[in-house]
């Protein structure tokens, strides 16, 4: 072999060995993508559950709201009778008297 030769093999032997290391620094890479996906599939689902929470509670609070809403309509309701017989109790209040 000549000395051409064993620089060619020298040379094409060190492009190996950097496209090897290349592709484990990507394959690293990768692995490190994959626990940043993983990561955020975790943030995400936590995410998802505090809306739903949310959406219970809204859900919840809107239900309270259209029973309470339903009392003071019934409160009104009776308030507003007990007026209109307001004055016709005054006035047999006084005519007895």
């Amino acid at each position: 072999m000549t000395m051409i030769e064993v620089g060619a093999s020298a040379s094409a032997i060190l492009a190996c060995l950097t496209l090897v290391t290349k592709l484990f620094d990507l394959i690293k890479a990768v692995y490190a993508l994959i626990g940043r996906l993983d990561s955020m599939q975790d943030h995400l689902q936590v995410q998802a559950q505090v809306l739903k929470d949310l959406q219970d509670r809204v859900l919840g609070v809107e239900g309270k709201q259209a029973v309470l809403t339903n009392q003071v309509k019934h409160l009104y309701q009776e308030v507003t009778d007990l007026l209109q017989e307001w004055p016709e109790r005054s006035l047999r209040q006084v005519s007895k008297s």
